[in-house]
Parts: structure tokens; C-alpha cells; sequence
């Protein structure tokens, strides 16, 4: 199961957004983060189009 983050973050996820918004020259609104729910992975997906 995946649950993507959208809306509330946690301020490390908030930080980490921001930083590759940033880094990206994208808006924070095309980045989400999604949590594979048997692990503490992390997926970034920025939708550039």
C-alpha cells in the first residue's frame, strides 16, 4: 500500500519539498511524496508537464 502526501506534511517533508522545488525550478503544488507503508522509503514524483 502507498499513500501519497498531499495538503499537511511533516515539517522534514515540507523542508524537503521546498528544497527540491528550489532546486528543480518547479512549484512545491508538482512534487508529492509518496510512502511505501512497510518501509520508511520515500518516493519523490515531480510532475513537470
Amino acid at each position: 500500500m502507498t499513500e501519497v502526501l498531499s495538503g499537511r506534511h511533516g515539517k522534514a517533508n515540507q523542508e524537503l519539498i521546498q528544497l527540491l522545488a528550489e532546486a528543480l525550478g518547479a512549484t512545491k503544488a508538482y512534487i508529492r511524496i509518496k510512502l511505501d507503508a512497510t518501509s520508511r522509503t520515500k518516493c519523490v514524483a515531480v510532475d513537470m508537464a
